[in-house]
């Protein structure tokens, strides 16, 4: 299977168009002003795994890690773990 065919399975599989619109519509229609927007306003779709932000924050305390250290979230999505963890 050629790069192309599997770049083309994976955009078919977790691929959405207009995902950033239907967020920032939601978020503005729950009164979130979208220019003072905090990470933490987003966790329920930033975070969207097993545990959610919870799970995020048992990980760092797990890996222990201090202020200065870098994380790389691999297949972030939208990546709130990785912000959440620095």
């Amino acid at each position: 299977m050629g790069n192309q065919m599997l770049g083309a399975m994976v955009n078919e599989h977790y691929g959405s168009e207009g995902l950033l619109d239907r967020i920032l519509t939601v978020a503005r229609e729950t009164g979130i002003e979208i220019d003072e927007a905090r990470s933490d306003d987003f966790s329920a779709v930033s975070e969207f795994h097993i545990g959610g932000r919870k799970a995020t924050i048992d990980l760092g305390n797990m890996a222990q890690l201090s202020a200065g250290d870098k994380v790389l979230d691999v297949g972030s999505g939208l990546g709130g773990p990785a912000r959440t963890l620095v």
